[in-house]
């Protein structure tokens, strides 16, 4: 990004016009990212010219001062320290100040009184102060927020040269043409020349670089380069600074022997040391290249939403955290944003408000199963069914299986809940009577259960798929078709889609593998459940992870709901229209709405 400060009629005794940038000077600091003022007070005396010097001190002061904060929230706190500084000072109406902070390519920014800020993107002109309420007093009021691309370029402006910019038409020029030196001394001509009386200031952000490009940098800091001769100046002079031996204490005679020796030995420790910290310079000087080249590949990726080369990113970090470095911290401070940039990208949200629904204590289901306005409470230890009315919140009906074993696999379709015990029974409940049949069925184990239009349709461990019509198995899948190593589940929605061990997804329709559905998603995708209908997306249960995870039927992340107060969750279930999810957790339902 390049920055060009540019000021009309700066001697202006009516005025004091100033602007402010200020590059980040460690890994804190880049954490929150650039900061920029510009300034105009009016009718200002002698000693109050430092006034705007003083308001960007505080500034830098207190939004670097928490650097584990977001720069938006940095920014809100920084914004309060200076309302506070400025609310005794006289100048009502006569302030105009921007504030702005940048982190890549966000951007946060308030301002004071008449300033106006501009974006100049894809061939429009935006003025921002549109969105953001113009403070006649001497206090910040609000904060805008926004992304801008590498094509974008953002011009804060003082009242008059704004007009003068309007009436001259240097906005449409300048997204024409690629800023440039030679562009800004043409924007100064033109000024000089058409509005020789007008005075101001603007500050000009150009984000229209590639990443890769090392661009000229006006009020920027230069990047440090590393040198072999200062490295060994360094260590020479920090051995000068050792404690010598007093070879003239009182009372010890020493011969010239001893002395010798000694001094051979001082000579070898004193190559030891130098040959070990040069070997550490290097060291650091390589792991600072290195660090220097992540943050680049981060910032690119970042903005292309690459939450797969961020993740690459990551492993290189930690990577660095394993080896001997005098950079700990910086490397340490790097793995926590990166973390919280993926966490962010995938759509992560830590779940506040959780309802309880029911807790039970002389009854504890594996699983469950929602059938409109009643919960399924069932375990494979016990051919038992319990129905929870979700209106009382009471357990309504108990149903005694004819079954050995209890159930482990249900689901629910036209209006009808479908239970299986292994390894043959198959239950389903109509009008609130229980029906049992037995089905016939081979030797594979079956895994998991769905429905569509009213047809139960079993995924067994081999990865084949069989449906049920007439209490007869009959094989879904095409016969040369792929059937899916180590299966896991499986939800229908018209096509249906099976979960394997390794957490891939895979979709099936009419009776042909169409595709594999890939998730980009941070934490790694740890899935155990897979719940559907028609018109929802795919939803995952972590139980690991406590989380839920709700993605496209097209490969995107939608939401990652983080619920850290669970203790063993064993299963989901989502609701038609897709706003709500229960959950069960060891003797409880809970209710998420989302």
């Amino acid at each position: 990004m390049q920055i060009f400060e540019l000021y009309f009629n700066p001697e202006n005794k009516e005025k004091l016009l100033e602007s402010f940038v200020h590059q980040p000077k460690n890994a804190y600091e880049r954490k929150l990212g650039k900061i920029y003022m510009v300034g105009e007070i009016l009718e200002i005396s002698e000693e109050d010219s430092p006034l705007l010097q003083n308001i960007f001190h505080i500034a830098k002061e207190k939004y670097y001062k928490d650097t584990s904060l977001l720069p938006e929230k940095a920014l809100e706190e920084t914004l309060k320290k200076i309302n506070l500084f400025l609310e005794d000072k006289g100048y009502q109406g006569k302030m105009n100040i921007a504030l702005l902070s940048s982190k890549n390519f966000s951007i946060h920014v308030a301002r004071i009184g008449k300033i106006k800020i501009v974006l100049l993107a894809s061939g429009k002109i935006k003025n921002i102060c549109e969105d953001l309420s113009e403070s006649q007093g001497n206090v910040f009021h609000n904060i805008i927020s926004g992304k801008m691309k590498k094509e974008d370029k953002l011009l804060v402006l003082t009242p008059e040269i704004y007009h003068s910019f309007v009436k001259g038409k240097l906005f449409q020029e300048m997204m024409e043409k690629p800023l440039s030196d030679d562009l800004m001394e043409k924007i100064s001509s033109l000024q000089k020349e058409k509005f020789p009386a007008v005075s101001g200031l603007s500050l000009i952000m150009d984000h229209a670089l590639n990443l890769e490009e090392k661009p000229q940098i006006i009020a920027g800091t230069k990047k440090k380069t590393f040198s072999f001769q200062k490295l060994f100046n360094e260590v020479i002079l920090s051995l000068s600074k050792i404690k010598k031996p007093d070879f003239k204490t009182p009372k010890i005679n020493i011969s010239k022997k001893p002395l010798t020796l000694l001094s051979l030995l001082l000579l070898v420790v004193s190559i030891g040391y130098l040959t070990i910290s040069i070997e550490n310079n290097i060291r650091t000087g390589k792991q600072m290249e290195a660090l220097s080249k992540i943050e680049e590949n981060i910032a690119k990726a970042t903005e292309e939403k690459n939450i797969a080369v961020l993740k690459e990113i990551l492993d290189e970090i930690e990577d660095l955290k394993k080896s001997r470095t005098n950079l700990s911290q910086e490397i340490n401070d790097q793995h926590s944003l990166l973390e919280s940039k993926l966490l962010h990208l995938s759509q992560w949200e830590k779940v506040e408000d959780i309802e309880l629904i029911k807790s039970f204590e002389d009854i504890n289901p594996e699983n469950f199963l929602l059938a409109e306005n009643r919960i399924y409470l069932f375990t494979s230890e016990s051919p038992e069914l319990f129905a929870l009315n979700l209106e009382t919140r009471e357990i309504e009906n108990k149903y005694s299986l004819v079954s050995d074993n209890g159930i482990t696999l249900s689901s629910f379709s036209q209006n009808k809940p479908m239970f299986y015990a292994p390894p043959k029974h198959f239950f389903s409940i109509e009008g609130g009577a229980l029906s049992t049949s037995e089905i016939s069925k081979d030797d594979q184990d079956y895994i998991s259960l769905s429905s569509f239009l009213g047809v139960p349709y079993f995924l067994q461990n081999n990865g084949e798929i069989v449906s049920y019509r007439n209490k007869y198995p009959g094989t879904w899948l095409e016969k040369d078709e792929t059937r899916i190593k180590d299966p896991l589940a499986l939800a229908i929605d018209g096509s249906i889609f099976v979960l394997d061990k390794i957490n891939k997804t895979h979709r099936y329709y009419k009776g042909r593998y169409e595709e594999k559905i890939n998730y980009s998603i941070f934490p790694p995708f740890r899935a155990d459940k897979i719940k559907t209908s028609y018109e929802l997306p795919l939803f995952f249960l972590d139980v690991q992870g406590k989380r839920i995870i709700i993605g496209s039927k097209e490969g995107k992340i939608e939401k990652q709901l983080y619920l850290p107060e669970l203790t063993n969750p064993k299963d989901i279930a989502i609701t038609s229209d897709g706003k709500k999810i229960y959950l069960l957790d060891n003797q409880e339902i809970y209710l998420i709405e989302i």
